[in-house]
């Protein structure tokens, strides 16, 4: 892999983890199509540069995390880590299936539009919490948003949409280090690709969060499941031609 792959793939990383359409869909989509072949660890280690957007968007919110919010972050990451662990092998073999990225787009796409006339304002309680786990879990199959599907699921419960968003954002955190140490292995791996792929990451991931946070407050969160069936269909379609 070239330093313009790296930066091509960490552009799409950066853009789709925040935007509810899938980042590792999109990078399947692109190794498949522009015949890029590299380890899943490398798509694994570009989400530390989404990680440390987190950081630096969500840094006041996590300073101030109170004791029921981490409570509700750890048990939604325990539901996630149970079915990452059970379901590895399986889940992996979805990253060299092409069909089922597309069917995760329109699971996604579905997700989203579901969401188009909630208006709820309610806070979160355990249930909420363990419920947004398992959609993060779900997450996992390439094609299927983590942040369209965690952000759905607190919207279909009819919590408040902007504290949702940060919830999901925030429990993205311990999800990427617990894949980054899940799929660790470095061989095969070239230092100068992966710090370009991480660096471009995080620039177009810092403002593709911001505009996703725009979109949220302006209850659009919807209009991305447009894109997710287009995509979808598209992908289904030419895997039968």
């Amino acid at each position: 892999m070239d330093i313009l792959q790296s930066i091509i793939l960490g552009a799409v990383q950066g853009i789709t983890e925040w935007l509810p359409i899938s980042s590792s869909g999109h990078l399947v989509i692109f190794q498949h199509f522009f015949n890029i072949n590299v380890p899943i660890f490398f798509d694994v280690i570009l989400h530390l540069g989404t990680l440390f957007v987190v950081l630096i968007v969500f840094y006041k919110d996590i300073l101030n995390l109170d004791k029921k919010t981490v409570l509700y972050l750890l048990s939604a990451t325990f539901i996630t880590a149970v079915i990452g662990f059970s379901f590895k092998e399986i889940l992996e073999s979805f990253f060299s299936n092409i069909l089922a990225v597309g069917i995760g787009l329109l699971i996604t796409g579905l997700l989203l539009f579901s969401t188009k006339s909630k208006k709820g304002k309610r806070e979160m309680n355990f249930s909420d919490s363990l419920l947004i786990g398992l959609f993060q879990g779900m997450a996992i199959i390439p094609g299927i948003s983590r942040s369209g599907a965690t952000i759905s699921a607190g919207i279909l419960r009819n919590l408040d949409r902007e504290k949702t968003a940060g919830f999901s954002f925030i429990l993205s955190i311990p999800a990427i280090l617990g894949a980054v140490l899940l799929e660790f292995d470095l061989k095969g791996i070239e230092l100068i690709p992966v710090l370009t792929g991480v660096l471009t990451s995080i620039i177009t991931g810092y403002f593709s969060v911001k505009f996703l946070l725009k979109i949220i407050k302006k209850e659009k969160f919807y209009i991305f499941s447009y894109y997710c069936f287009f995509l979808g269909f598209f992908i289904i379609l030419l895997t039968f031609v």
